[in-house]
């Protein structure tokens, strides 16, 4: 997380918050499949973690709202769609072949 500089705006905070990511990207290229499937872990971690601030939050900004329904509906929902990427990201990131028409690039006229 990036420490809050006293006179920052939110926006200048965005900006540099973006900016810090946009650099890592660049200098470390394309994450492996290990370093996807280990942040996909840390994310489902998170979210059970903290399902019942999760659910107190979203309670608050509901007027009311079932912790259950929200730990169902919104947390394990999320972590069953992390485990699926976690499970198909090498499949994923394998490189794809198709076969090409000239007759698909040719311009008309």
């Amino acid at each position: 997380m990036t420490e809050k500089a006293p006179n920052m705006d939110f926006k200048s905070r965005l900006e540099t918050i973006i900016n810090r990511q946009r650099h890592s990207y660049i200098a470390d290229g394309f994450p492996s499949a290990a370093i996807r499937i280990d942040r996909l872990s840390r994310a489902m971690a998170l979210l059970v973690e903290n399902r019942d601030a999760i659910a107190a939050a979203l309670s608050e900004d509901f007027g009311h709202r079932s912790t259950i329904q929200t730990i169902i509906a919104d947390v394990f929902a999320a972590v069953g769609s992390l485990r699926l990427a976690s499970a198909q990201v090498e499949r994923w990131m394998q490189p794809e072949f198709y076969e090409s028409s000239r007759a698909r690039c040719r311009s008309p006229g």
